[in-house]
């Protein structure tokens, strides 16, 4: 009898799929650089919602991490736990450990 052909497997396995894609850094234009400086500037003088919103208009117009992580502390003063998790989703493992820290200084669980 002939030799049998190996059999050539024809699905490859997933490589990029298990990497998850994050957004830049750094705001990636000027707009977004502009609305995180203005959302931090908010936080300074104690003005949370308006940093919330400044926030939130940096990922709009570009969307990256700082101002992601910025959005996700702004949430746990807030002490808004379901807000504060959905943002907290959206960052890299490194970056979650360092929120949740933060978070934890205004009584807000991340980690469970």
């Amino acid at each position: 009898p002939p030799p049998i052909a190996p059999v050539k497997p024809s699905v490859k396995p997933p490589v990029a799929a298990t990497t998850k894609k994050y957004p830049p850094t750094a705001p990636p234009n000027d707009l977004s650089a502009e609305a995180l400086q203005q959302a931090r500037a908010a936080l300074s003088s104690g003005n949370v919602e308006e940093a919330v919103r400044k926030a939130q208009r940096s990922i709009n117009d570009g969307n990256n991490l700082n101002a992601q992580l910025l959005l996700t502390e702004l949430r746990c003063r807030q002490k808004n736990l379901g807000l504060a998790r959905s943002e907290w989703e959206k960052l890299p493992e490194s970056l979650q450990r360092k929120v949740e820290k933060v978070c934890q200084k205004h009584e807000v669980d991340l980690s469970l």
